[in-house]
């Protein structure tokens, strides 16, 4: 019996800890800022900046000027034909630039 009640005791813990998130628990309760800096060529049509809980993806609309060369972005990715920035698993503040 006491063999049988050790068990579910570990079971259950095992259970209860691969339900909590890395670190410790309360991630998913931490809200992030994240925000597309603006500078000349570059037009955001959605929220900016926008407020996310920590783990979650965000996307902005952004259009870039014809006439804007584009090398990359600092968080992310960029899809210009969409006009689509995605930056998955936020789990910090952060300020994307062009």
């Amino acid at each position: 019996m006491k063999k049988i009640l050790l068990m579910a005791a570990m079971l259950l813990c095992l259970s209860l800890s691969a339900c909590t998130p890395p670190g410790g628990g309360g991630g998913a309760d931490t809200d992030n800022k994240v925000m597309v800096v603006l500078t000349d060529g570059v037009t955001v049509s959605s929220e900016n900046p926008k407020t996310v809980k920590d783990g979650a993806d965000v996307t902005f609309n952004v259009n870039l000027d014809n006439n804007y060369v584009f090398n990359s972005v600092s968080h992310g990715t960029y899809d210009r034909q969409r006009g689509k920035l995605t930056v998955k698993n936020v789990r910090s503040d952060m300020r994307i630039e062009f």
